[in-house]
């Protein structure tokens, strides 16, 4: 297995950052077949560089990854991560959908993409910091929390149960553990990993959907074009299902299922979201529609502050789940619509850091973490001003670090696969 998996890249040619198949969408089908061709000009607003990307989307990612940072870095600016933490995970599984292309592959030739793409990055990135937590461990002669580490990777979540003060959520807390506490498992500084099994769950159920409905329409439609637009209402009538089937889990009880499958619904709602703006001119109609997108702000921000920021990866979803579900929606769109209106004056170094989503997603906890420690023994009593510049700096350089090391692995494989061919 190669080791650069861990940093998302698995050949010289194309670097996994957006953590699907993001392809040039003017091989993009609508049909799902290389026959028919979408109008590059329907489906890219708007090209910013030679490799046929779009920038203002990788800014829309590094936006959202900077907010997972200062959440786990501690940093709090007032506004920002209220704000922030209603589209910092929903906007991955969005833009991920953005590029999706429903392709002719055989089953086995997705799952097998798939698991390299997502699953090999997450299994070598949880057992490299894992052992390293056992030499701790072992260290230290401790081993109370080994068992907790290792089933967490397996199990794909932080923790056993929902932080959500839902029905039963004391009985079940109770009947699990006498003492009442909830159980946590990637203490690793592996949680932010539980994302790369959720969007595996989630590409697969989007294909599923896909598949059944088209396998049970007719065939004698009298074009392709309304048997396509057919094809997504009856998915949008299968998501609203599984949505609803999401909810009655979350309201009955607190128990996280492993790979985020009690958020599926809500994940494949944001990936198919995306999918639908990055298909049928879908992107090109909402911008030019600008009071949809005031209208989704104005309501936006009553909608904030009667439910309150989410954290999905833990089910805590504010006082209404399809409120939240609503408030992300409003300001992923919000979100990507401005760093739209952007394109063409956003900094280099911002889209290129932007396209190091995975390797950033994986490591950033680790080397925060790492140079908080240095920072308290540097700086023991910092507060206050001087506390956030600290963190903030912690931040930056996790970040260049990063792309420094990407960078780096990404000349060093293109050495090895020249002198391989000469």
């Amino acid at each position: 297995m190669d080791i650069r998996w861990v940093w998302g890249t698995v050949n010289s040619n194309k670097q996994i950052t957006d953590m699907t198949d993001e392809k040039d969408l003017q091989n993009n089908s609508i049909s799902g077949s290389s026959s028919q061709k979408a109008a590059p000009s329907d489906c890219m607003p708007l090209k910013d560089d030679k490799n046929d990307r779009l920038g203002w989307i990788d800014a829309v990612r590094l936006l959202a990854m900077l907010i997972v940072c200062m959440n786990h870095a501690g940093l709090t600016i007032k506004g920002v991560n209220f704000w922030g933490g209603m589209f910092y995970v929903p906007v991955f599984f969005m833009i991920s959908g953005f590029f999706w292309k429903r392709e002719t592959l055989s089953i086995k030739d997705k799952l097998r993409s798939k698991i390299r793409r997502l699953i090999c990055p997450y299994i070598l990135t949880n057992l490299i910091l894992i052992s390293i937590f056992l030499v701790r461990d072992i260290i230290k002669s401790d081993f109370s929390q080994t068992f907790f580490r290792t089933f967490g990777f397996l199990y794909g979540r932080n923790q056993l149960f929902s932080d959500a003060d839902t029905l039963f959520r004391n009985d079940w807390l109770l009947h699990m553990n006498s003492s009442g506490e909830n159980t946590y498992f990637m203490t690793a500084l592996n949680s932010p990993t539980w994302f790369l099994p959720a969007l595996f769950l989630t590409i697969f159920s989007a294909e599923l959907l896909y598949v059944l409905v088209l396998h049970h329409m007719h065939s004698n439609h009298d074009s392709l074009d309304l048997k396509e637009r057919l094809c997504e209402h009856r998915v949008i009538l299968g998501l609203c299902i599984l949505l609803l089937l999401d909810v009655l889990w979350h309201y009955l009880t607190p128990l996280l299922l492993p790979w985020s499958m009690d958020a599926l619904g809500f994940f494949t709602g944001f990936f198919i979201v995306g999918h639908l703006l990055g298909q049928w001119d879908g992107w090109k109609w909402l911008t030019s529609r600008r009071w949809i997108i005031v209208l989704l702000a104005i309501t936006l921000i009553p909608g904030g502050i009667i439910n309150g920021s989410a954290n999905y990866s833990v089910g805590l979803y504010g006082k209404s789940v399809m409120l939240a579900f609503y408030n992300a929606m409003a300001s992923c769109l919000i979100i990507m619509y401005l760093c739209y209106l952007a394109s063409g004056h956003i900094p280099g170094f911002i889209i290129r850091a932007g396209r190091k989503t995975l390797p950033l997603l994986c490591w950033h906890f680790p080397l925060i973490s790492a140079m908080e420690a240095v920072r308290q023994i540097i700086l023991p009593s910092a507060d206050g001003i001087l506390l956030s510049v600290c963190k903030a700096v912690e931040i930056a350089a996790a970040i260049a670090l990063i792309c420094i090391a990407d960078d780096g692995l990404l000349k060093l494989k293109g050495r090895i696969d020249k002198n391989k061919a000469v």
